[in-house]
């Protein structure tokens, strides 16, 4: 796909950008906890709201670097569509967001260290790829596991104030569902 100079480099630089807003989000979101200050001076549902368009909007962002970068991915998309979308959302948050977030949650510690701690195994989950693929699929598997900390973040974040999986489950398929339909129409 040939691309002028300057929308190239826009367009390969826009998932970055995606990620670098999601890491200060992140890093505010700690601040917030640690220090009790108010992250947007608006409700909760507000609050959720716009953590979600973000979510989507580098879910949008990271497709489309994949898709630009021409990443190897170990999936049939058009086979595995249905466990993609559905099934590993709702087992992965299950895991993620109820169990190992509600058993540090239950032990006592602070809402930012056990946001904190489950994204980074949740993203440190998504590197098994590491071990069980060829090292061809290594840079997608990096770049899954990096894309999968930081919305772990935000799930956590919104597991915590809505005390709910299901809008975090919701999320996750949302988001999943953009990288299949991306890669299915892109040609992957």
């Amino acid at each position: 796909m040939y691309l002028a100079g300057y929308e190239t480099l826009s367009i390969l630089l826009l998932p970055y950008a995606a990620m670098a807003a999601m890491f200060s989000f992140a890093y505010a979101l700690i601040w917030k906890f640690r220090l009790g200050i108010p992250l947007l001076p608006i409700s909760w549902r507000q609050e959720y709201t716009r953590i979600s368009i973000a979510v989507v909007l580098l879910g949008v962002c990271a497709t489309a670097g994949v898709r630009l970068l021409d990443v190897r991915i170990p999936f049939d998309m058009q086979n595995s569509w249905f466990y993609l979308v559905f099934a590993t959302p709702v087992a992965e948050e299950l895991l993620f967001r109820q169990a190992i977030y509600g058993l540090m949650e239950q032990r006592g510690l602070p809402i930012h260290t056990v946001i904190t701690i489950s994204s980074l195994i949740f993203g440190a989950y998504h590197l098994i790829g590491l071990l069980l693929l060829p090292q061809s699929y290594w840079f997608f598997v990096t770049l899954q596991a990096i894309f999968a900390c930081v919305i772990g973040f935000a799930f956590g974040y919104i597991r915590h104030g809505t005390r709910s999986l299901v809008p975090t489950i919701a999320l996750h398929s949302i988001v999943n569902g953009i990288f299949v339909i991306g890669v299915v129409v892109g040609g992957g």
